[in-house]
């Protein structure tokens, strides 16, 4: 892979090399992937930018702490967000503001000159346990938890809107 290779790109074979993209999971075509997919015009991708907008927060602490956007641990919380947030009415009524000011705390966070302590501590005491209740099947436990973080972080990030 390029140095600037969009992180949602997969191939496979030796000789005969295919490509998908793991964030929609569709097929891609060799041109499609020299001209955008291995280049930096992978972040105008309609599906990178959908992908990584998902969960922003968790994104954003993934990409401060140095993981890949395709670590298991975020694509399990974006699992989390499609298979039960999106379906439960509490679900979609969070994900309805989350998706406006997650990413204005988000911005905020990334202003200030301790960012990545700040994404440790969020990994430490949020993330991380959310992970693990969902390792137990606790959705609701997780969706809580989640709240929770979201609702500290927007009062400490962004008074004004509180």
């Amino acid at each position: 892979m390029g140095l600037f290779s969009c992180s949602y790109l997969k191939s496979e074979g030796m000789v005969f090399i295919s490509y998908s993209c793991k964030a929609d999971k569709e097929d891609l075509e060799t041109y499609t992937v020299q001209k955008i997919c291995q280049t930096s015009e992978y972040v105008n991708c309609n599906t990178y930018k959908k992908a990584s907008r998902l969960f922003c927060i968790a994104t954003a602490a993934t990409d401060a702490l140095g993981r890949s956007r395709t670590c298991e641990e975020l694509h399990r919380l974006i699992g989390f967000r499609k298979n039960y947030l999106e379906k439960e009415l509490s679900g979609q009524l969070f994900l309805q503001e989350y998706d406006v000011t997650g990413p204005q705390i988000v911005e905020a966070i990334n202003a200030r000159r301790d960012a990545k302590e700040v994404y440790r501590r969020i990994d430490r005491d949020y993330l991380e346990p959310c992970l693990q209740l969902l390792d137990r099947g606790d959705n609701a436990g997780c969706f809580a938890l989640y709240r929770d973080m979201f609702t500290a972080l927007r009062g400490e990030y962004l008074p004004e809107e509180v």
